[in-house]
């Protein structure tokens, strides 16, 4: 039982070794710290209401139809037969 405990703690002690030596040698080739994204924040974009259910969408995702907006192409053509709710 003894030996076990000693094996189990010799892998562990190890593990924590490969562990922190990795984190040092990824860190001694690159400028940025391991856990930060190389993409750059994204800005907050203007939310906008689907004239036919609604639901805010953000602008870019909108489907612009003269001064209406929708989310989805089915709801831009329902508007267009006067099938729609508007809001």
């Amino acid at each position: 039982m003894f030996r076990l405990l000693q094996i189990l703690l010799l892998l562990l002690g190890g593990w924590i070794i490969w562990f922190f030596l990795r984190q040092w040698y990824v860190s001694s080739f690159t400028d940025e710290p391991i856990e930060e994204s190389s993409l750059p924040p994204s800005l907050p974009e203007k939310m906008v209401r689907c004239a036919t259910c609604g639901v805010h969408l953000p602008e870019g995702e909108a489907i612009h139809s003269g001064e209406a907006t929708f989310c989805c192409q089915a709801h831009q053509n329902a508007a267009r037969h006067g099938e729609g709710k508007p809001y």
